[in-house]
């Protein structure tokens, strides 16, 4: 057994600094079901596996983007609200002060959107939902703290993935849009500013994810078609525009997550299975062969969580639904071949 699950600390958290400024959206206990409104922030004590509160955001939201800047602020980008539907304001958190400030507004509001950290510094968010799927995306300069409108998709969607290539590019993958799941991906080159079709899925996917490998390929793990969860695995080749299959998940899931660790293979973690009330396993892609591995339970199953890799190799998972908001944070130590004991819950 060369890895270990360790639950360290708890709270409902919208973002948190650990070693170093890793960005996570969660669900509050606002109405006790998913899609509770996040509107305050928690930050764990320097030094300590428990949680302290930082100032809260401006604008209460919930299913929106953070994104943590070369600066080393964090960018919160639209969402949704009880109060105005849609949001375009963007706000910054900065770790040093543990302060919010609102930034520049986005052109149009959306939820269920992507962020990407471009290359140049900049942030692309692409689709989402506004009463309908957007196809519009934007670019936000961290420099003068503005949004400027970039392409169109080519297809309207929402719930999809979206990662950054080792060429600069974004690759945009499957999602929800007019007529169902979508099969279609899509490149976003910087240097033009426009989108153009790459090759369809072999399925139609939303709430999957997509992993840009140490290699440079692509893979999207787990996703959700019209008629349910699925375990297949697909790798995509920026070079040839092509996809391929790879190993299988052992069990179906989505709305899970996927971190690429220090040693270039991926932890999936959690997920919805088909039962709609989460699973705590997870499980290690190993691109050399690729073949998974079980990778321990994690304490509580969770699905639409957050995960983050952290300086030293571990990955932070937070938050998430397993019928009820889960306010509980653990740890996933790669390399350790021994159980520690729980760190005390302070929340």
């Amino acid at each position: 057994m060369n890895h270990l699950w360790n639950r360290v600390f708890r709270g409902c958290v919208a973002l948190f600094s650990v070693l170093e400024i890793c960005a996570v959206s969660a669900f509050s206990a606002d109405a006790g079901e998913p899609g509770g409104i996040l509107s305050f922030s928690e930050a764990p004590a320097p030094g300590r596996g428990v949680w302290s509160a930082v100032g809260a955001m401006e604008y209460e939201r919930d299913w929106f983007t953070a994104t943590t800047l070369r600066n080393g602020r964090v960018l919160v980008a639209g969402g949704y609200s009880y109060e105005t539907y849609t949001v375009t304001d963007a706000e910054l958190f900065d770790s040093t002060t543990r302060s919010w400030t609102e930034t520049g507004e986005m052109h149009f509001g959306r939820y269920s959107h992507t962020a990407t950290l471009l290359a140049n510094g900049r942030v692309l968010v692409a689709g989402g939902y506004d009463g309908d799927e957007m196809s519009s995306a934007e670019i936000y300069n961290p420099a003068v703290g503005t949004w400027s409108n970039t392409g169109l998709l080519n297809v309207a969607r929402e719930q999809h993935a979206a990662t950054l290539l080792q060429d600069g590019r974004v690759l945009v993958v499957g999602g929800y849009g007019d007529y169902g799941t979508i099969g279609s991906t899509e490149l976003f080159n910087p240097a033009t500013g426009r989108w153009t079709l790459a090759g369809n899925l072999p399925v139609p996917l939303s709430w999957t994810t997509a992993t840009t490998l140490g290699n440079g390929l692509v893979l999207v793990a787990g996703g959700y078609t019209d008629t349910g969860g699925v375990a297949n695995c697909e790798l995509f080749d920026p070079s040839t525009g092509r996809w391929s299959q790879t190993g299988r998940l052992h069990i179906r899931r989505f709305f899970h997550t996927a971190t690429l660790m220090a040693d270039g293979r991926v932890l999936v973690a959690g997920g919805d299975d088909g039962s709609y009330g989460g699973t705590n396993t997870a499980e290690i892609y190993n691109p050399a062969t690729g073949v998974w591995s079980w990778a321990g339970n994690m304490r509580n199953a969770r699905t639409r969580h957050t995960a983050a890799l952290l300086a030293d190799g571990r990955v932070l998972v937070a938050g998430g639904w397993n019928g009820q908001v889960i306010p509980s944070v653990e740890i996933f130590y790669p390399a350790l071949a021994r159980l520690v004991r729980d760190w005390p819950a302070d929340h």
